[in-house]
Formats: structure tokens, sequence, C-alpha cells
């Protein structure tokens, strides 16, 4: 069919600024584990070509937000207002996760304590105690962002978008065609195994005839099979190496520069040690994301 196109004007900064894209299809421009890395994700969009003004640009937001004590409260502010613009897609973390049932429970853990405070100082400064914190972030509507507005992945004709991973057959390590139907359980499992990305490059268990792009992990440990093709994936030597170069992120960048391999996209630049935001940026339409 001939590509439609669809010519479009915003006023920015005085000035009129023209857009033209297949009208079916969208720019999308995926990220992962910023962990409150705000003004690095900014750049990193920027840099990207991202324009927020865009009708036609959106983000894909691939999970874990905070956690690393950056700069939660902007980035908070940063990724609800484009919920709420409808210009996110926001895939569920493991770091999102815990935040979720810390807000759930009403009880702070270890993990989201100082997520939950530096938010909630941002939203209100007067704030003197975690029974207030946790109360602002729920008024403030953080909860229902994160088990409302969240889900487990995002689907396009030639990609599929998660977290970590998708669910699998983990007794006979093989690929399970009905992922899409699994269960939160099932879901919140793949979450947080730093295995499933090995696992899934050693018996393939990728989705067929699309590219799986992950964060989580997906760039460093990809990287690493790029670099060092000698090394058993899911042996001793490829985990000390991958410890080694997370002790000294800086000197090993390119380890943590998007990862691109055959029929999987890494990601995570594990940011807050790195001050890198990896962005991929493609025009799909949207099949479907649960």
């Amino acid at each position: 069919m001939d590509a439609l196109f669809l010519l479009s004007s915003h006023l920015k900064n005085g000035k009129i600024g023209l857009y033209e894209l297949e009208m079916d299809k969208i720019r999308y421009f995926a990220f992962s584990d910023v962990h409150g890395c705000y003004q690095e994700l900014i750049d990193a969009l920027d840099n990207a070509g991202y324009d927020i003004d865009n009708p036609h640009h959106k983000l894909l937001f691939l999970g874990d937000a905070f956690d690393k004590n950056k700069d939660d409260y902007h980035m908070y502010v940063f990724l609800r207002d484009n919920i709420r613009n409808h210009k996110l897609i926001w895939i569920m973390g493991n770091h999102d996760y815990y935040l979720l049932n810390v807000l759930r429970k009403k009880q702070i853990n270890k993990s989201c304590s100082n997520t939950v405070k530096n938010i909630a100082l941002g939203l209100n400064k007067e704030l003197k105690d975690y029974d207030g914190y946790i109360d602002a972030l729920l008024k403030d509507g953080l909860y229902k962002i994160l088990s409302e507005d969240t889900r487990y992945y995002f689907e396009t004709e030639k990609y599929v978008f998660t977290h970590a991973f998708i669910p699998y057959d983990k007794k006979n390590n093989r690929y399970d065609s009905n992922w899409r139907e699994a269960d939160e359980k099932r879901w919140n499992t793949c979450l947080n195994n730093l295995i499933n990305f090995r696992l899934a490059i050693k018996y393939h268990l990728l989705v067929p005839g699309k590219t799986l792009v992950l964060g989580h992990i997906g760039a460093y440990y990809g990287n690493i099979t790029k670099y060092h093709p000698d090394l058993e994936i899911d042996g001793e030597e490829f985990k000390a190496l991958g410890d080694k170069i997370k002790r000294k992120p800086k000197e090993n960048i390119r380890y943590f520069q998007t990862f691109y391999g055959e029929g999987v996209i890494g990601l995570d630049a594990r940011s807050f040690d790195t001050g890198l935001v990896n962005v991929f940026a493609f025009e799909e339409e949207e099949i479907n994301g649960q």
C-alpha cells in the first residue's frame, strides 16, 4: 500500500515546526533502566531527535525508573506528565514493581526508601515522616500509574519490548508460544532474573520472526558475547567478566552501549554508573501490549 503522509505544524519558540510522517506510523524512542538519571535521559532523547511537540513522536520506557539515589523527583514528574499526555508507554521493571508493592502495602522497604522520600519531598518539602511520604505519592497518583498504566510488554510488527525477558518453559529451557497469555506471577518472575538473557542466547528462546528488545542487563551481557565469543555464556568465566566490567563501568563503556544481536537488542546502559542512556528510535505500527 502506498504510504499516506500527514503534514502538521506546531508553534515552538516562535517558529513553525513542520512534521511529515506516514499517517499509520509513530516514531518511538525506546530507553530503559534510567534509575533517576533525569538529565542524562533528557540529553539522550534530545540527541536522538525526540521532539516533545511532534505529535508523531512517542516514548517507550522499558522500566526501572528509580532506586539509585539520583534525581527521582524530576524523573517521576517527567514520566507522570508524559503518561497523562499519552506520550509515554511504560513497561514494568523489577524496581517499579518493588515500589508498587511499597505503595500497595503502605510499608517501606530498604530498596525503595530513598525513592519514596526523594519524590515525596519534591512534591511537598514540609513532609516529616514516611507515612506522610507515602500518602503524598498516593495522592499524586503514582500508585495508579504503576498499577494501571504500566504493562509487561509492548509489541509491534517487528519488535517485542519488555524489561528483562518474556516468560518461557523453564523446565525444558524452551520457547513458550503462549507467553503473551502469562499471568502476573510468571511475568514478575521474569523481572529480576539475571540468567534469563544468557539462557535466551544459549537456547535461542527468542520470539520467532521478531526482535526482542530488553533492558535490565541486556546491553553489557550482550556485548560480552560480542567481544568474547569464546566464553560460555552461562559459565563462571562469563559471569566473572561481567562482574569485573560493572566494577569499572566508565573504563569499559563499550560494553554498555546498545547491543544489537541476532533477534535481540539490549538497551540497559547502567546509567547510574556510566552516565549513558541508550535510545533506540524506530517507526512502526502498534499491534498490542499488556
